[in-house]
Order: C-alpha cells, then structure tokens, then sequence
C-alpha cells in the first residue's frame, strides 16, 4: 500500500491522463531534461506536506501542496499553455475521484515563466492545496 500523500497524486495524474493537448505527456517527480519533441507536457510534484493535529481524535490533519507545471515551447509560450491550463484546472476541479479523497481541494497562485532555450520555451506553474486526513498511526489509512 502507499501514502495517502502517493495516493492523491497518483489519482491527480490520473484524472489528466486523457488531457488531448499533452497527449499522455504528464510525469510525476520528473527530473530528467525534456526533449524537444516532449512539449507540450505537464509535471506534476509536490511541495510540502504538512499535518495539523487539532483534536484529541485519532487523526491527523494534513496539507499537501502541490503543483502542476505546464511545460511548452513557442514564441508565446504562454498562449500555448492557455488552453492546457484550463482544462488541467477544470479536470483537477471536476475529479470525484480526488474529491472522495480529500476534505478540500483548492487552487493556488499560478505563476508564469519564460525561458530562452534551444527554441521559446514557458514554465506555467500551477499549484493546488489538498486537504486530507490519515489515521495518527498510519500514513496509508
């Protein structure tokens, strides 16, 4: 079994796997240099997770952070990446799946980046809060 943490992302790449605009192109954790021909594509990592105990219950609290990063390549990077950032926000926003897993789900700053590379490129980040509960004693429950 795995983190409820494991859980939430995987289920996030998930509910973007049939994303038209990136065709399949979404790694988790990627740490490799893109290829040219691997644009458009979304990495999605986490941030930081965070508990809060509040109660004498049982559970914990926790506040995963975490963000999508939209990675194109244009002269306007940034209008290519428009439309692949609304239906990542709308997929993210719609999923049941990742809404039967969390207490709340809400989108953060979104932030843009523009590179000189080999040809334009631009770094769209978009970061979501998930907001989940886990047994004190046990990280996967």
């Amino acid at each position: 079994m795995t983190t409820r943490r494991e859980q939430i992302l995987s289920t996030w790449a998930a509910a973007l796997a049939g994303m038209p605009q990136v065709s399949g192109r979404i790694w988790r954790s990627r740490v490799e240099p893109l290829q040219r021909h691997e644009s458009p594509g979304i990495a999605l990592e986490w941030i930081d997770d965070n508990p809060d105990v509040r109660t004498s219950l049982p559970f914990l609290d926790w506040t995963l952070q975490a963000r999508a990063v939209v990675i194109v390549r244009d002269t306007q990077p940034d209008v290519i990446a428009d439309p692949i950032v609304a239906e990542l926000h709308r997929r993210t926003m719609a999923s049941t799946a990742l809404r039967d897993m969390t207490i709340d789900l809400m989108p953060g700053r979104t932030t843009c980046e523009l590179l000189q590379a080999d040809s334009p490129a631009g770094l769209i980040t978009v970061p979501f809060v998930f907001n989940y509960r886990t047994s004190e004693a046990d990280l996967e429950a």
